[in-house]
């Protein structure tokens, strides 16, 4: 039986060691997706690491040209794993798929900040705590 899931969007910074990269989390229609909309504080060596393992030629250009990239997506059928830590306080989200691990945090960590003037979104985006709380419904409720 495939699981269902509701449809949720929320902002989220991509962990990456001490780095991280903003966008947005997204599951729409059983399809999870992340799109950066910045590159962040990322070196350049995990640059080309995100480059590598998910097939994307030059991150920064794209980012610079486009102001946004789909990292990834892919339906929740290739979702080993999704779930919220107990020591992240509802605050992030760890998913593991049939080739990758993403850690993600809802908080933005300290001396990073969200690109807001690159997001053609509505007002609908959740904050922290919340937003991990209502990605545990999401996955919790699933038929």
């Amino acid at each position: 039986m495939t699981r269902k899931y509701a449809d949720i969007c929320t902002e989220a910074w991509l962990l990456r060691g001490i780095s991280c990269l903003p966008g947005l989390l997204k599951l729409d229609n059983q399809i999870l997706s992340y799109t950066a909309l910045d590159y962040g504080n990322l070196w350049n060596f995990q640059l080309r690491k995100l480059e590598l393992t998910n097939n994307i030629n030059n991150i920064k250009q794209e980012l610079d040209e486009k102001h946004k990239i789909i990292l990834f997506e892919l339906p929740m059928s290739e979702v080993k794993q999704a779930h919220i830590p107990w020591h992240y306080f509802s605050g992030g989200i760890k998913i593991t798929t049939n080739k990758n691990h993403f850690r993600f945090s809802f908080a933005r960590p300290a001396n990073t900040y969200f690109p807001m003037e690159r997001l053609n979104a509505s007002n609908d985006i959740l904050e922290s705590r919340q937003s991990g709380k209502a990605w545990k419904k999401v996955l919790d409720n699933s038929q």
